[in-house]
């Protein structure tokens, strides 16, 4: 088998996948849209060709009150997509909670908007030179579906480390 890996999955809209390697390589794919879910397939397919996937996590979140009827359709209509392609390619995974993958990562008191907190956790774990990958050109807008997508990908090589 190849180097062992981990993937992260935010199921958003705007969402995105990482493979984390032990070694600490990290590779990004953004989620395309619902047209595209043989890229999707054909993506992950090469990941779990190439890697030995230990565990994938895929973020469980419940649709808030906020939150209109399409979205929360999207939302969930992308889960059932990932979390299918997953089972098809025998790749084992659990389904954290933001509180659960952000437990000990993402501190409340680092910034008002949750995703600067998620970013700056990120800046603490790995180098500053991830910004290039995580913010659009001139670092003005976070890419949160990769940051997240890092950030879980981490969850689930804890997770499986500790045996959970």
């Amino acid at each position: 088998m190849g180097i062992k890996a981990y993937i992260g999955i935010d199921p958003g809209k705007s969402g995105a996948a990482c493979l984390l390697t032990e070694t600490g390589r990290y590779i990004f794919f953004d989620w395309p849209s619902k047209d595209d879910l043989f890229n999707v397939l054909k993506k992950i397919r090469q990941w779990n060709d190439y890697y030995d996937i230990q565990l994938a996590a895929i973020e469980l979140v419940n649709c808030g009150a906020v939150q209109g009827r399409k979205s929360a359709f999207t939302f969930g209509n992308n889960f059932g997509h990932w979390e299918m392609l997953l089972m098809a390619l025998g790749i084992p995974h659990v389904k954290p909670r933001p509180s659960e993958w952000q437990k000990g990562l993402v501190i409340k008191t680092d910034s008002k908007d949750v995703k600067t907190r998620a970013l700056m956790a990120v800046r603490r774990i790995y180098t500053a030179k991830i910004d290039r990958m995580l913010t659009k050109p001139k670092g003005k807008k976070i890419l949160d579906g990769r940051v997240d997508a890092l950030l879980i990908a981490n969850y689930a090589k804890r997770w499986k480390e500790m045996g959970s």
